[in-house]
């Protein structure tokens, strides 16, 4: 009897030895795991699974409990699990950070950079800024506290793409607008809103990249709309030449990605289709053409969940 108890004991100890084993596993594992990865100009970052941040020329810890990161050439901005934004940067955008990781503002769903600005979304859907806004493209008041203290610049905003001379918002009812900058020779008056300035581009929106040359919008029903500079058939239209007008260029969309020279599209029925530059491999279809229509890239394995 004694000996069966001893050998229920340790069969006990085994069995919780195991659970408390794989645990530590999951959680090393978790730890480990990279969640998401965003590349800048100058600096890359990846947000590991507890939310660490990782950047740099070797990396290194940045902080905890990350949700997203953008990365620019200047300036560098987290959204914390909590939605608060922080910024850090090299040329003194935010209250005193000389480069040291500041805390901006609280309850944003969205951050987007230009070299010298910063712009964010907040959950009630208002627009929010702080920069040099050097072309006047965003709405920021010209004033000595513009780089310290963040502005609002518009509302019913739901997500936002920005270059250096461009921003682009898409409303709550699916409308994208566009204002452009004085380098297009768009002079704009000090308005009390962002809207005042800018000019609808297209209905029934959810997504937009804008990779300062050229423009790719993903629509409610699926379609992919792309125009602007066509280098390398970037825009997918068949073509080399550029566009001034929104061309679909493929349907069935559920997700689009794109770089300064090429782009990808996640379909629906879990099948990547991409096209543009190719001179290094990167569009992955065993060749180094460039490819001006959208082409179905065969990856092993089963669907696809995303891409970046």
């Amino acid at each position: 009897m004694k000996k069966r108890k001893t050998i229920i004991i340790a069969a006990v100890i085994i069995f919780v030895s195991a659970i408390v084993s794989v645990c530590c596993m999951n959680y090393i594992e978790k730890k480990n795991r990279i969640e998401k990865v965003e590349v800048g100009d100058s600096v890359s970052a990846v947000i590991k699974g507890d939310g660490i941040t990782e950047g740099a020329k070797k990396p290194k810890k940045i902080t905890n409990h990350v949700k997203s990161v953008k990365m620019g050439q200047y300036v560098n901005a987290i959204i914390k699990d909590d939605d608060s934004l922080w910024i850090w940067d090299d040329v003194g955008i935010g209250p005193k950070s000389n480069g040291n990781m500041v805390k901006i503002d609280d309850n944003v769903k969205q951050v987007a950079l230009s070299d010298h600005d910063v712009v964010y979304i907040k959950d009630n859907g208002e627009m929010w800024a702080l920069g040099l806004d050097y072309w006047g493209a965003i709405g920021i008041k010209e004033n000595a506290g513009r780089f310290e203290q963040a502005q609002k610049v518009g509302e019913n905003v739901e997500y936002i793409s920005i270059n250096d001379h461009e921003v682009y918002a898409i409303l709550n009812n699916g409308e994208l607008y566009r204002r452009r900058g004085t380098i297009y020779e768009d002079e704009f008056d000090d308005e009390a809103s962002w809207i005042n300035g800018a000019e609808k581009i297209l209905d029934h929106v959810q997504f937009m990249s804008t990779p300062l040359v050229y423009y790719t919008v993903l629509k409610t029903d699926g379609s992919v709309w792309t125009w602007g500079d066509n280098f390398s058939g970037r825009l997918g239209n068949g073509t080399l030449k550029n566009s001034n007008m929104p061309e679909q260029v493929i349907d069935n969309a559920k997700q689009v990605s794109t770089s300064r020279t090429h782009a990808a599209v996640l379909k629906n029925d879990g099948t990547l289709w991409m096209w543009g530059d190719n001179k290094y491999g990167e569009l992955g279809d065993g060749t180094t053409k460039c490819s001006v229509v959208p082409k179905e890239i065969k990856v092993g394995g089963s669907g696809i969940l995303g891409i970046e």
